[in-house]
């Protein structure tokens, strides 16, 4: 069965996930920045490129907002349990959606 995991933006995506750490009393699990990735200019380099926070069952992801990315949004990730599972749903889903990325 897929789980459904918030995927949340904002303008401070590790200090929100300290805070939502503490609160639900959780840990950050996964952290990465932009300069994990090559060639990044430099005013991206310290920016949360994802955040993976745990508390219990709860599975939050989070990043900082980018110019491509403005604003405080959430966005929701569907975790499958296998590759075949994901491509089944995704296919299902792209008959009546609109993708914007293929599945990978």
């Amino acid at each position: 069965m897929a789980k459904l995991v918030p995927y949340i933006f904002s303008e401070d995506a590790h200090a929100q996930g300290n805070y939502y750490a503490e609160v639900l009393r959780g840990e950050i699990v996964n952290l990465r920045h932009y300069s994990d990735l090559p060639d990044m200019p430099q005013e991206m380099q310290e920016k949360v490129l994802h955040l993976e926070l745990r508390a219990g069952d709860l599975k939050l992801y989070m990043a900082d907002t980018t110019p491509a990315r403005a604003g405080n949004r959430i966005d929701l990730t569907l975790e499958c349990r296998s590759e075949e599972e994901g491509a089944g749903i995704f296919d299902k889903l792209a008959r009546e959606g609109k993708v914007i990325f293929p599945f990978g």
